[in-house]
């Protein structure tokens, strides 16, 4: 597969924002030296080829000024040969570990003419359980463009060791952190359906999209799970939201089970009166996200932060902020 790299943006190092790489050369092939897991980082300098090790991160969103950093773990990261004005080569792949920590092992580094290879890395918001875009093309296999960062390429490589480890990790910036963030949850989610039924629900697709007025939701004629990216939409962007994701996670258990009708999306809230049928819809996609977080509240935290509407799934209460309103929920079973 052929991922086109065009449009991304990247962000890397913290405190600095120019290439997160660092290449040592050695000279005399009797020196040995060896990277943190251990590698032979001399044995490959002249017979063409590299080594190479690195570091993810991502932002977790807390609230509006709070985040927090962690590592991105078990994530697949492919390292390519860009080829200008032709079609690049993916060279390997390797997966994060639960450190967010990747090592390739030694790879050719010899383009077909004798000449060095050009090498660039992609980590994307893509694995068998999940992927997570905000664009389309039926190029790629699940019809969705996974979100993807990358450092810049490095041209014309020498054969050695390529290091991309603390303090030139690589870095997704708050933005590409979202799609990372969402594509977790629904890992989380993915297991607790295996947990509970045995049964493999094959790849969730989500797309972080501008909904303005219509809010997050699954369409099941796409099997894509649509979440609200508007800033501007009163309980939005939802990629934040755990609960909403989950909420919309529960709408494609619906479908791929064949209960209740999920096709019965409309504009609704917590306190919304419904039908019966809509009542049921919307309950067991509240039952869902209140079940994998082992929580029967859920929230839907506003883009500023200051406000957010929650309702209890046991009792039908619900309020704003901390304000409980008595009224029972009629859209929660």
């Amino acid at each position: 597969m052929v991922r086109d790299t065009q449009d991304l943006d990247f962000n890397l190092s913290p405190g600095s924002h120019t290439l997160s790489m660092e290449i040592d050369y050695q000279n005399n092939v009797s020196e040995t030296s060896e990277s943190d897991n251990g590698f032979d980082t001399s044995a490959y300098w002249y017979n063409g080829q590299i080594t190479a090790e690195g570091e993810v991160w991502w932002q977790h969103r807390l609230s509006k000024y709070n985040m927090t950093w962690h590592t991105l773990n078990f994530y697949p990261v492919e390292i390519w040969d860009r080829d200008i004005g032709g079609v690049d080569d993916l060279l390997a792949t390797t997966f994060t570990n639960d450190t967010g920590e990747f090592y390739f092992g030694p790879i050719p580094n010899e383009e077909e003419d004798g000449t060095r290879q050009d090498i660039y890395l992609m980590i994307c918001a893509e694995t068998d359980a999940v992927v997570v875009g905000d664009s389309m093309h039926l190029s790629y296999p699940y019809g969705i463009i996974p979100k993807c960062i990358s450092p810049d390429t490095i041209f014309d490589v020498w054969s050695g060791h390529i290091d991309w480890t603390y303090p030139f990790w690589i870095e997704a910036d708050t933005s590409e952190s979202a799609f990372f963030y969402v594509a977790n949850i629904v890992r989380q989610t993915d297991s607790a359906v295996t947990a509970t039924t045995g049964l493999d629900i094959n790849t969730t697709k989500l797309m972080l999209y501008d909904l303005t007025g219509a809010g997050s939701i699954y369409i099941d004629t796409f099997d894509i799970i649509f979440i609200n990216s508007d800033p501007e939409e009163s309980f939005g962007p939802d990629y934040w939201d755990a609960d909403v994701v989950n909420h919309e996670f529960g709408h494609r258990l619906e479908h791929c089970f064949d209960v209740f009708d999920s096709t019965l999306g409309t504009i609704h809230w917590f306190h919304k009166s419904t039908s019966p049928e809509m009542a049921v819809n919307e309950g067991f996609a509240h039952f869902w996200s209140a079940f994998v977080k082992n929580d029967p509240v859920l929230f839907n935290v506003d883009s500023s932060w200051t406000c957010s509407s929650w309702v209890n799934v046991e009792n039908g209460k619900y309020g704003l902020k901390g304000v409980c309103l008595d009224t029972p929920c009629d859209a929660t079973i």
